[in-house]
């Protein structure tokens, strides 16, 4: 479909449902497909590239801030693995849950909110008895980390198009480059 431009405008999200599926979501062993629970379109990594020298150059900074966010040690480091390009229209949602953890390494998920025109949708991010809703951003990129055990879900979309892109966050040892791995084709 080529190269999304930012924000992301509707034509554009709309283009992206061509090559989506619905998403799917992990329940015990099992991966399963109910839209009372999940109701979202899904672009798999495999379709999905981004230009990585100049993505990280906005995201390696970013993984430092969350790393340290997080309470992780000075020598750790933080790797950002693309799991998928999400893209929610009006009414769609992620009901309350929690992440798998995909990987030994796992250790939190990050969802960047990609800039468009739309209301709703809110990232709610449940942590001892409390919550912290995250908005989009008409014009600028929202990073949310949190661990992957933290309850969270994206309320349904009221206007417009919401689109995110979804990372497993592996902790490794200092001698780690952190560079991203996964692109947006």
């Amino acid at each position: 479909m080529g190269a999304v431009r930012l924000p992301v405008t509707a034509a554009q999200a709309k283009a992206l449902r061509f090559v989506a599926r619905p998403a799917k979501y992990g329940h015990g062993e099992e991966t399963l497909l109910d839209r009372r629970v999940r109701d979202t379109w899904e672009v798999p990594r495999s379709r999905v590239r981004i230009d990585q020298r100049r993505w990280n150059r906005t995201l390696l900074p970013m993984l430092d801030a969350i790393r340290t966010d997080l309470g992780l040690p000075d020598g750790s480091r933080l790797r950002a693995e693309l799991h998928s390009m999400l893209v929610y229209e009006p009414g769609q949602f992620f009901a309350s849950h929690q992440d798998s953890e995909k990987h030994d390494t796992m250790i939190a998920t990050l969802v960047v909110l990609l800039p468009s025109r739309s209301t709703g949708g809110d990232l709610v991010i449940e942590h001892r008895s409390e919550s912290v809703r995250y908005s989009g951003s008409a014009t600028s990129l929202v990073f949310v980390a949190f661990y992957a055990d933290t309850r969270h879900e994206a309320l349904p979309v009221q206007s417009g198009y919401r689109v995110a892109l979804t990372y497993n966050l592996l902790l490794t040892a200092g001698a780690s480059d952190g560079v991203l791995h996964g692109t947006l084709r």
